[in-house]
């Protein structure tokens, strides 16, 4: 049976697999309650996120546009609807 789209790993040091990262970092730091916000998620994965994107040789976040990256993949996810409704 073929892989399914989501079930091929991304080349390693590729912005798909930077975006994997940040995906899975917010299922993972994800609390009990829920996330309040994507901004809050933001806040929360992206010191880890700066860090991961500056050793794991792919693309690297800038800190000044990190923010707006990072809500774009969150968006992305398949729990984002779910888990955050409409726009931050």
């Amino acid at each position: 049976m073929p892989a399914l789209e989501h079930d091929v790993l991304p080349a390693p040091g590729s912005e798909e697999a930077l975006c994997r990262y940040v995906q899975d970092l917010v299922r993972e730091k994800r609390p009990a309650g829920g996330w309040q916000s994507r901004a809050q998620a933001i806040r929360t994965i992206a010191p880890a996120a700066l860090e991961f994107s500056e050793f794991y040789g792919g693309p690297r976040l800038h800190p000044r546009t990190m923010a707006r990256t990072l809500d774009q993949w969150i968006a992305r996810m398949p729990e984002a609807q779910q888990w955050f409704g409409g726009r931050r």
